[in-house]
C-alpha cells in the first residue's frame, strides 16, 4: 500500500470539512483508500 502511517491520506473531515461539498478531484477519498487497501496482499498487511 503506497499510503499508510506517515504517508496516509487525510480524510478531509477535520475542521468542519464534513459539512461542505467535496472538492473536485479524480475520485472520492473513500474510493481511493479502498483501492489502496485492495492492492495490498494479506501478508503485506500483516507486516505493517
Amino acid at each position: 500500500m503506497k499510503r499508510y502511517k506517515r504517508t496516509a491520506l487525510c480524510c478531509g473531515a477535520g475542521g468542519a470539512q464534513m459539512f461542505k461539498e467535496p472538492e473536485k478531484g479524480d475520485m472520492d477519498i473513500n474510493v481511493l483508500r479502498t483501492e489502496d487497501v485492495r492492492s495490498f496482499t494479506e501478508q503485506e498487511i500483516e507486516d505493517i
